[in-house]
């Protein structure tokens, strides 16, 4: 196994741990709010986290990005990232301040003017700590990044739930959130030794922004993406539809946290570093290979068991919240693969391509939302279920067109998991409505737990067996590292 590639693993491990332990306490911490609040107050933070986390990747103006991309070090180039950073970071408060909080104020809930204009303090926090992340992730140590996140999470969740105890209501949600990036912050200053210098380089700023705008402008489309059903929900219905649609979509975003997040964030740093065309798309279908024997049972259970999970956790207030994780499950499929894709075309400096692709995909999901939100946040979330299906041909057909990667290798990759999921799928639901129906929630939740991996595991044994020896061979060498055999 060449040393890129165990950084690659290893560092995805690392990844998949700190997110997992921080999606773990984040969910904890999570469901303690949705007890003390409810709907609304959901809403009404998270209609303003919109304006916040979409405009992030323009303050940021893809500089961390650029600096990883890059192939050396340089501190006066990173310098230069620090203190644009933040000045991109002041310029964004102001008008979140100024402007963007007044007109929301003015044209939708005067209650979430105050709370936006507080958040975009974050701008700042997250930018002084942006520079030093993109070292750690170019040196691939990404156990301290995720021993930061950790803390950062925990902290934030303590100080959240005891202000929603203290019935402080909204502004909990909008503690937790600003104590979460500070302590993060703090921690990466602490760890990094790295400072920024007084310097500021023309060039260097030229050849960040190159590369960075047109990765900026991507994630700034993908934010919109994610977040369009959203921005439409509490447009036509108000902020309790977003708390509806936020809290069904929070654990499917933790499943994607730990089983697709990690090998995206990682993917960027391995991919930039193996050069060459055929050796990118070699890597991208392996990847995506691996992931989807994880990734596809893991949605497609997470969707079969969705209404009997978020009224455990949440509470029967938060029932179609249930529905909407349901159907939001089901685009694990198209996840698995739109998600590699963007990284793929970073690597080979096709940022413009991998923006063209969030181009598309924003444009239809405003549309298929805007059609659906009359009906309700269920239907919503089975349209953008239905758009992912619809979109991921384009989003491959760039990939295969830059990497040379067939069609054939596409399919004979996924064929087995999408199948044995399916069937593990339709067993498990129809498990439910013929025999399960009397059962308490948390038990019915168990059986089809364990009767869908064993629909899954026996699938596989028979028809994806070489997809299941690849896997293996790939991540045995680095399990064995941290003790797993397998």
């Amino acid at each position: 196994m060449s040393v890129l590639k165990q950084k690659f693993v290893s560092s995805s491990f690392w990844v998949i741990v700190g997110r997992g332990s921080s999606n773990l306490s984040t969910f904890v911490i999570f469901v303690l709010l949705a007890r003390f609040l409810g709907p609304l107050e959901f809403g009404l933070v998270a209609f303003a986290s919109l304006f916040i986390d979409v405009t992030r990747s323009l303050a940021l103006a893809g500089t961390p990005q650029a600096l990883v991309q890059r192939k050396e070090w340089d501190d006066r180039v990173a310098s230069t990232a620090f203190w644009s950073n933040m000045i991109f970071a002041f310029v964004f408060v102001l008008l979140m301040i100024f402007l963007v909080a007044p007109l929301v104020s003015m044209l939708r809930e005067p209650r979430i003017g105050p709370i936006l204009s507080v958040l975009s303090v974050t701008f700042l926090v997250d930018a002084a700590r942006a520079t030093h992340e993109a070292k750690l992730q170019r040196e691939f140590r990404y156990r301290l990044i995720a021993g930061q996140t950790v803390v950062g999470t925990v902290v934030g969740g303590i100080v959240g739930v005891t202000m929603a105890f203290m019935h402080f209501g909204a502004w909990a949600l909008v503690a937790s959130r600003i104590t979460a990036s500070v302590v993060q912050t703090f921690i990466m200053w602490a760890t990094v030794k790295w400072m920024p210098r007084f310097t500021f380089s023309l060039d260097g700023e030229r050849s960040l922004l190159a590369f960075g705008l047109h990765n900026s402008g991507a994630a700034l489309l993908g934010q919109l993406n994610a977040r369009a059903p959203e921005f439409i929900i509490g447009t036509f219905i108000g902020p309790a539809g977003v708390g509806f649609y936020r809290v069904g979509t929070r654990a499917i975003g933790m499943l994607q946290d730990v089983v697709i997040t990690p090998m995206q964030a990682t993917a960027l740093s391995a991919f930039s570093r193996l050069g060459t065309r055929d050796s990118i798309g070699r890597a991208y279908l392996r990847l995506t290979k691996a992931c989807a024997v994880v990734s596809f049972p893991v949605y497609f259970g997470a969707a079969a068991i969705a209404p009997d999970f978020i009224t455990l956790c949440f509470g029967a207030k938060w029932t179609d919240s249930g529905m909407v994780m349901a159907m939001l499950g089901l685009a694990g499929g198209a996840a698995t693969l739109a998600y590699f894709s963007q990284p793929t075309l970073n690597a080979l400096g096709r940022s413009d391509l991998a923006m063209a692709t969030s181009l598309v995909t924003l444009v239809s999901n405003f549309a298929v939302a805007l059609v659906s939100v009359h009906f309700g946040v269920v239907w919503v979330a089975f349209f953008v279920t239905f758009r992912s299906y619809l979109s991921t041909p384009f989003g491959l057909y760039l990939v295969r067109t830059t990497t040379g990667i067939s069609g054939r290798q596409f399919i004979e990759g996924l064929t087995a998991p999408f199948i044995s999921a399916t069937l593990m799928l339709v067993t498990t639901v129809g498990m439910k409505y013929a025999l399960l129906q009397d059962l308490h929630p948390l038990l019915r939740m168990m059986v089809m737990i364990a009767g869908g991996t064993v629909v899954y595991v026996t699938s596989m044994l028979l028809i994806g067996r070489a997809r299941l020896r690849e896997v293996r061979t790939e991540l045995r060498p680095i399990l064995l590292r941290f003790g797993i055999n397998v």
